[in-house]
Parts: C-alpha cells; sequence; structure tokens
C-alpha cells in the first residue's frame, strides 16, 4: 500500500534542498536586485547595469517595453531607457519572475510530474491576483512585494518534484486515486509540505522576512507575524486563481479558506455573508486579461494563460464561506 512506503527524515530533506547544484546564483541576482530597488539612491543607470547581465533578462525587457501593452510612440531601444518607462517595480517583477522561472523552468530529469507550463501558469497567475488585491483593498506599499510572493508561494513543489522525484509520484498518485489536496498527500509522504520545504529555500536566498513568511503560511495565514496582511493577501490569491482556473498547481481542489483572514483584509461580502467569490473572480479574470502580455514575456509563450468563463469554473459556495 502507498501509505507503507518509507518516508523522509525531515532533517535530510532540508539539506537536500540547501545542497541544491548551482543554487547560490539565483540569490545572488535577486537579492542585488531587491537591493538596488529598495535603495532610495539607487539610478535607473545602475539598475540597467545590473540587468544588462543576464541576455535573456534584457531581451525581454525591451520586448515587454516595446509591446502594445504599453503602447509607447518611439522604439524603446536601451535598457536604461526601459528601466525609466516601466518603473522600478514593473521591472522587478518583471526580473524575479524570469529569474526564477528559467531556474526552476522544468524538470532536471527526462519524465517530468508536474505540468510546469500550467504550474507556472498559475504561479504567475497568483501573483497578478495578488497584487490586484493588494491595489483594491488599499496596500499600494506592498503591490510589488504581493506580486512576487504570489509567484513563489508553491516554489516547494518544484523543490520536491526535481529532487525528491519518486516520492512526489506517490504525492501525485495519492492526489488523483484519494482526491486530496496536494499539501495533504506532501504531509503524509514527507512530513512536511510544500510550503514549509519553499520557506527553507526562501532562507538560503536570503530573501525579505515578509516573503519567506508568505511562502511557509499561505496555507495557515492567521499564524503570520512579520507581515500578516501579506500572508492574507497570498492567501485568498492562491483560492481565487484556483476558482477561476487559472493554470494548475498540481491539484483541481480550492484548499479551503479561513474565516480570520477577514481581520485583515477588507474582502467585499455578499448579502449572506459570504465573500462575494464572482466579484473577484470577474475582477481576476479582467485582470488576466490586462496582464497578458507581462505574463507571456515571463513564460516565454503567446497563448492565453486562464480559463474561460465555464460553469465549471465557479467555486463551491461550501469552501468560501465568510
Amino acid at each position: 500500500m502507498m501509505q507503507n512506503k518509507p518516508r523522509i527524515d525531515k532533517e535530510r530533506l532540508r539539506k537536500i534542498t540547501q545542497t541544491i547544484i548551482n543554487l547560490p546564483t539565483l540569490p545572488t541576482v535577486v537579492a542585488k536586485m531587491i537591493e538596488i530597488i529598495d535603495d532610495p539612491k539607487s539610478s535607473a543607470r545602475s539598475l540597467g547595469r545590473l540587468v544588462k547581465t543576464d541576455q535573456v533578462l534584457t531581451t525581454r525587457i525591451l520586448r515587454l517595453a516595446n509591446s502594445a501593452f504599453y503602447g509607447f510612440p518611439n522604439p524603446i531601444s536601451t535598457i536604461n531607457l526601459a528601466v525609466v518607462v516601466l518603473g522600478f517595480e514593473t521591472i522587478k517583477n518583471l526580473g524575479l519572475s524570469v529569474s526564477i522561472i528559467d531556474r526552476f523552468a522544468r524538470a532536471e530529469k527526462d519524465d517530468e510530474l508536474l505540468d510546469y507550463t500550467r504550474f507556472w501558469e498559475h504561479s504567475v497567475g497568483v501573483g497578478v491576483a495578488s497584487q490586484m488585491i493588494a491595489r483594491m483593498h488599499g496596500f499600494r506599499a506592498i503591490e510589488g512585494e504581493s506580486f512576487v510572493a504570489g509567484l513563489i508561494h508553491d516554489i516547494g513543489k518544484v523543490i520536491l518534484s526535481q529532487y525528491q522525484t519518486h516520492y512526489y509520484s506517490e504525492c501525485l498518485r495519492m492526489v488523483e486515486e484519494e482526491n486530496i489536496l496536494l499539501l495533504e498527500a506532501e504531509e503524509r509522504i514527507f512530513e512536511v509540505n510544500h510550503a514549509e520545504v519553499g520557506w527553507w529555500l526562501a532562507k538560503r536566498w536570503n530573501l525579505p522576512d515578509a516573503l519567506s513568511e508568505s511562502i511557509r503560511l499561505h496555507h495557515v495565514p492567521l499564524t503570520a507575524k512579520v507581515r500578516p496582511e501579506l500572508s492574507a493577501i497570498v492567501h485568498f490569491a492562491d483560492i481565487l486563481t484556483r476558482a477561476a482556473r487559472i493554470g494548475n498547481g498540481g491539484d483541481p481542489l480550492v484548499p479551503p479558506f479561513y474565516r480570520g483572514v477577514l481581520r485583515r483584509l477588507p474582502l467585499r461580502l455578499t448579502e449572506e455573508n459570504r465573500v462575494d467569490m464572482q466579484f473577484y473572480l470577474e475582477a481576476v479574470r479582467a485582470e488576466m486579461e490586462i496582464a497578458d502580455t507581462f505574463i507571456n514575456i515571463i513564460l516565454g509563450k503567446r497563448a492565453p494563460v486562464y480559463g474561460g468563463d465555464d460553469p465549471d469554473d465557479r467555486p463551491q459556495d461550501s469552501q468560501m464561506t465568510a
């Protein structure tokens, strides 16, 4: 029986996470970009110099700046000009997205466990939804941070899939056979879940504490201490993105919504005192259409990345009672 499979010792899993080949490459880029953008004395020139060290990032930023999404009348041919017209936050969002996705874009073994295209569509969708929720409910100071937190909230799934392939295949089989959340299957097999593994990785990358916390607690946001509103935003954005069928997070279910989130987020409610999911579903679908160019450039594709307005896309009311 699957339940009798040997489980992985948590400390061994931590060591595997911390010794991933080439892991220092990503944190260097991420940390430097955050450092430059968070420094009020930084200039477009200094950020431009960093961007130019990455040919893929340079190409994608110039492509975005010259896209119909922005509609600038004259071609933008230099990174310094692109930084000026797009702004630091957009450059950071695009830079972090491209760096992280390129580092973990696909399985390093021949047989992929996760559908990586759909997985990253879901991840970017949660980023877009998180930024939308932050803007919609007055958290403008953390809009950019909300995007990044949403984007990398499930990074632990990639680590488990790529570096514990055999055991993770058991998780996915359990999800299919028992119709349970991937989170629950991970805890049965590993005695730890992707949120915890993602947190270990974030600490290894020296990401800000608020980002690390939002990764670790996006399924249990009520315990957040550093920036609880960020964990609450990602928690609801994940639920919203799954309900809208944007990409695939590894299982078809919508995670439970925690009522206490309403103490952090002034979400819109119906007359029955439930979260107005129809309002948010329409909003996030519109947001995905607006951000389509940005998303496709990040993912290196052009096709739409979200589900249509199908009746099956609507969430079950029982899971979204406020």
